[in-house]
């Protein structure tokens, strides 16, 4: 879009430009000048949720800033929740009700007056404020307002435009982070400033009072749950501590890894003699064996005799008391092991007292002395005996520390599993006890340091707030206009019709031959020398596209469009007066249905000579026959509308230029751009041109090199400076 056309178009357009913007300029100056004067107060809370000291503070604590700008958020949200705004509004109220007279430091004798005569009836106010006391009358006030039904005050608190209604306190309420500090301003607007004051200070009491009971409420919360969960923990514990010791009692255990360590040494050791018993077994049976292939009959008979047998059966009885006891190891049978040993050593000595009477022989079979030999023997026998019944008391032994392991077995397993619950409730009960802790630390720390603190008190605002009536009326003009030239350009960018040459040539494909200009309104343009620039220029360019054909044939330029157009028989008649400038003397044909054309001024009746045709089949047969001869002079062709006339006559036509009309305020449609294809593809071997009526002169600029009008100097400038021509 050409800058200077937009610029054009806004020009057209100066009186809405100017005008609505003055018009929205002063309604805004109007409305705010009938707005009351606020007053401004505020006040500063320190919240120490950063850099506070508390019990926290010894601990290295990394500063999460999304937790910081949570707990900000939320500080936020219950300042400027509904139920803290309403408790405001009840105690705000609460305190106008029970003054007798007005005090610029809370409420003006307007606003007190408007209470007790417009806002509240007296009767109500009366019961009210029986008693004359602050928490009774609040109390009052609070049944009212929490009551099912409608009443004044809940409409006065809810509904009204004033003080006391929620919505405006909240409207005039600003609340916000001092930069990334510890603090918490608070901003209030009213219209008095009393009223101002009054309701930070009450918004201050019941801000720090809500914020204390939510965090002693969490707080107590978390605390009670932990010590229910403690409660149940430690039962659970003693439960199992005693499901232990029972089971500990009943199966006689009191350090099972100890007595299962000894059990498994002292059966060790018992294997360890068993083997060695089963060894001497072995040896001695065999030691036996290979003495008695040495004795004789006589030597057998008589080991096998009835005192020999007793001897040693009586060795091999008190030889396995004395294992049996030894294992026992009983202090208190220290005397009879004793006695049992001795006797043991008295039966040996007499079994081998026995022997003596075979001294008389003095030399075996083998040579050996048989006093050696029959000793030996006694020898053998007896620890054979011995380790006999020593093996038989161990395997006893054995079987019973066997017995011993399959009872201890399930023992310990059943002690490893009342453990593991042991340590598991003991776990629970300690991390149950630390988060207890935890939460008993972070109620002391609520306690101690978590009360919102008022860094700086709200004051009495003495000056009322500077207003923004001039900004207002500013960015209220301002807006506007950018909003009417918007509108203007948005127009101008989405008109389809085509109002220059250019969009023209662009839409219908065609090279434009010329233009027309429409009725001039602008005084400044000089219209008559407008029309003489666009004649010469359709002259100059019909000129140059006639320049390739044949001189010895006179041109046939054909005139037609695709819609209805009342001025086609003006624009032929101007192509008709521009070929005059090439051939002296033209042929006008138009259809007998248009109004006869003027003649363009300077133009004489003998240079362009009109003939009319009927539209009858007759008519143009007639036409078409004396166009196709060659006596003819140049013509000019009008072709009737496309959509009221039939023009398969003219198509036995061989015209030299067929030139499309279309108007500069039309749009270009899909029927336009199929009649014109069809009427291109009639006639292959003409030139086929474009020409534009009813142009506007604000839209020839890119056509002719300058439009002639009167031009003020700051006007060439602007104009070369948007066409960046310097």
């Amino acid at each position: 879009m050409n800058p200077v056309i937009i610029i054009k178009a806004i020009l057209k357009k100066i009186h809405l430009v100017v005008l609505f913007p003055l018009v929205v300029a002063a309604v805004v100056f109007y409305m705010q000048s009938r707005k009351p004067r606020e007053y401004q107060s505020g006040m500063m809370f320190y919240t120490g949720i950063t850099s506070g000291y508390n019990l926290s503070s010894q601990a290295e604590v990394r500063v999460d800033n999304i937790a910081v700008h949570n707990a900000f958020d939320n500080l936020i949200t219950i300042l400027e929740s509904r139920e803290t705004l309403e408790e405001v509004a009840m105690r705000l109220l609460t305190t106008h009700l029970l003054m007798d007279a007005a005090d610029p430091f809370i409420i003006s004798a307007a606003n007190l007056e408007g209470l007790h005569q417009e806002l509240l009836p007296l009767s109500l106010i009366d019961e009210l404020t029986a008693g004359n006391h602050f928490d009774t009358t609040l109390e009052r006030v609070r049944q009212r307002y929490r009551a099912s039904q409608s009443n004044q005050i809940i409409r006065l608190i809810n509904t009204s435009p004033t003080f006391y209604n929620v919505d405006n306190i909240r409207r005039g309420l600003s609340v916000t982070r001092k930069r990334n500090s510890d603090m918490l301003e608070v901003i209030y607007r009213a219209s008095d400033p009393g009223v101002c004051l009054l309701t930070l200070q009450i918004l201050a009491e019941a801000f720090i009072e809500k914020n204390i009971t939510l965090r002693n409420y969490e707080a107590g919360g978390i605390i009670d749950y932990f010590l229910s969960e403690l409660d149940k923990a430690r039962s659970r514990l003693n439960i199992a501590e005693e499901a232990l010791k029972d089971y500990s009692q009943e199966n006689q255990v009191i350090n099972y890894n100890e007595q299962t360590k000894y059990l498994a040494a002292a059966k060790e050791d018992l294997e360890r003699d068993i083997n060695l018993e089963d060894a001497n077994i072995v040896a001695n049976r065999q030691a036996l064996v290979k003495l008695e292939s040495n004795l004789g009959d006589r030597e057998k008979l008589y080991l096998n005799s009835r005192d020999i047998i007793n001897k040693r059966n009586a060795i091999s009885r008190i030889s396995g008391r004395i294992v049996a006891m030894e294992l026992l190891n009983a202090p208190h049978d220290q005397d009879t092991l004793y006695a049992l040993k001795s006797r043991l050593r008295e039966l040996e000595n007499q079994l081998f007292s026995l022997t003596d009477e075979y001294k008389a022989q003095q030399y075996s079979t083998e040579t050996l002395p048989r006093e050696a030999l029959l000793n030996q023997w006694l020898i053998h026998a007896i620890e054979y005996d011995k380790s006999r019944e020593r093996l038989a008391v161990l395997q006893g032994q054995r079987n019973y520390f066997n017995d011993l392991f399959n009872q201890y077995a399930p023992i310990g397993f059943n002690l490893s599993k009342m453990e593991r619950e042991i340590d598991i409730a003991e776990r629970e009960y300690l991390s149950i006890l630390h988060g207890l802790n935890l939460a008993k630390l972070r109620q002391s720390n609520l306690e101690l340091f978590g009360t919102l603190e008022i860094l700086d008190q709200p004051f009495f605002p003495l000056n009322p707030r500077s207003g923004r009536t001039k900004i207002m009326v500013i960015g209220a003009f301002l807006a506007s206009l950018f909003l009417v030239i918007g509108l203007i350009i948005g127009v101008e960018l989405l008109d389809r019709s085509m109002r220059t040459p250019a969009l023209a040539q662009y839409h219908t494909g065609l090279d434009a031959l010329g233009a027309l200009a429409g009725k001039v309104r602008n005084r400044h343009v000089d219209s008559n020398l407008l029309k003489q620039q666009l004649h010469y220029l359709l002259c100059n360019k019909l000129a140059l596209s006639l320049s390739s054909q044949d001189a010895t044939e006179n041109p046939l330029i054909l005139v037609f469009s695709t819609r209805k157009q009342p001025d086609i028989i003006h624009a032929a008649m101007a192509v008709a007066s521009a070929l005059c400038e090439i051939s002296k003397q033209t042929l006008l044909v138009y259809s007998n249905d248009s109004e006869i054309p003027r003649l363009p001024e300077g133009a004489s009746r003998d240079s362009v000579e009109l003939k009319a045709y009927h539209d009858s089949p007759g008519g143009i047969e007639e036409i078409v026959t004396y166009l196709s001869g060659s006596d003819r002079k140049p013509a000019v062709l009008q072709l009737p509308e496309f959509e009221r006339q039939s023009v398969a006559g003219f198509l036995r036509l061989k015209p030299t230029m067929a030139v499309l009309l279309v108007n500069g305020t039309q749009t270009w449609e899909y029927q336009d751009r199929q009649m014109l294809k069809g009427f291109v593809e009639s006639f292959p071997d003409t030139q086929h041109k474009v020409l534009v009526s009813q142009m506007l002169p604000d839209y020839l600029d890119d056509f002719i090199s300058e439009v002639p009008r009167r031009r003020s100097i700051i006007r060439k400038f602007v104009k070369k400076i948007l066409r960046l021509n310097f």
